[in-house]
């Protein structure tokens, strides 16, 4: 199992904070400041609210690929992957 980590500036533009990864990954994410989490087509309608300084834990399966997005300016996102390898 390898770890990696990375930081990403979310824009009010659906941005890649994770993925894809062939066998999936156990993501851990933070950010500076409130960001909105899913799909593609995510939204701050319908994505899933980060604040600042909250951490989340999930599960982002093979080949799949987590999103983020800002209301307005930018913000960073802070995150600490476990990779099967």
């Amino acid at each position: 199992m390898a770890i990696s980590n990375s930081q990403v500036t979310v824009t009010t533009e659906a941005t890649i904070i994770f993925g894809p990864d062939i066998d999936g990954a156990y993501v851990h994410v933070r950010s500076d400041g409130e960001v909105f989490l899913g799909r593609p087509d995510v939204t701050i309608g319908s994505g899933m609210k980060l604040k600042k300084d909250e951490f989340l834990s999930l599960f982002v399966g093979p080949n799949e690929i987590l999103y983020g997005i800002v209301e307005a300016d930018t913000k960073t996102v802070y995150c600490l992957a476990t990779l099967n390898q």
